[in-house]
């Protein structure tokens, strides 16, 4: 009896030891799930209960967690509230059951990445990292060059991208340029030692640190941002936009 008993606990912790509890990974390898940052907006995509024997240790009816889109990135978040203590106050006691609320948030941050391979860089590739990057340069093969552009997303044969072009409807501003590669357009009303005042084009007041500031062009003629799709076919080179080079 002592034997069986015995052989019945070891046995008992040997199916334990290879229990897996948790676990994430990207399903698709060609894109790759990214984390999102944290002060970033983001939809609730799925709030559920999440079950475990022996306070935890093997997870119970669990269901599959929902995969964000390429372009979107994921925030998954683990609490505690009143009713995962009152489960895990009863069950806990009668059968070492516990529970705990998991939260899967999707985010547009428009992110992507992808698997590498060193040895064959492919167009897809490049896509993600300069998506990733923020701000960039097509070369299309008629001989034009588009000035920073954003990558919104892309399939197979075309690219859906966001450019800054010339208001149609004409006008000045005044241009800050930063050192992190991002302009804001207004007018300057003033500056002091330490910062810049402009006021937007929404009339709004913006102070500007001089040590983020790369340089100011005055009166320069007003743009817009403009979506429009690209077929790859008509992009003959892609290369970062140069932040200093304004």
């Amino acid at each position: 009896m002592k034997f069986r008993f015995v052989f019945t606990f070891f046995y008992i912790l040997l199916i334990l030891s290879n229990c897996k509890i948790d676990q994430r990974l990207s399903l698709d390898r060609n894109h790759r799930t990214i984390l999102a940052s944290a002060d970033i907006a983001c939809k609730v995509a799925a709030i559920e209960p999440l079950y475990g024997f022996l306070f935890g240790l093997i997870p119970v009816f669990r269901n599959a967690e929902p995969q964000p889109v390429p372009g979107q990135t994921v925030r998954i978040t683990e609490v505690t509230n009143w009713k995962d203590y009152v489960v895990t106050a009863i069950g806990g006691w009668a059968i070492t059951l516990v529970r705990r609320t998991r939260t899967i948030e999707f985010c547009e941050e428009n992110l992507y990445a992808n698997t590498w391979n060193p040895e064959k860089e492919f167009v897809d590739q490049t896509l993600y990292q300069m998506a990733a990057s923020g701000k960039i340069v097509l070369h299309l093969k008629t001989g034009e060059s588009i000035h920073q552009v954003k990558i919104l997303g892309f399939d197979e044969s075309s690219i859906q991208i966001e450019a800054i072009i010339s208001d149609p409807a004409g006008g000045f501003t005044d241009r800050a340029f930063l050192k992190d590669g991002s302009t804001i357009d207004g007018k300057q009303i003033g500056q002091d030692d330490k910062e810049v005042i402009l006021e937007s084009l929404e009339g709004k007041k913006i102070a500007i640190q001089k040590s983020s500031l790369h340089k100011i062009d005055m009166k320069v003629p007003k743009t817009i941002h403009e979506k429009k799709n690209l077929l790859k076919s008509e992009v003959a080179k892609i290369t970062f936009e140069d932040p200093l080079k304004k």
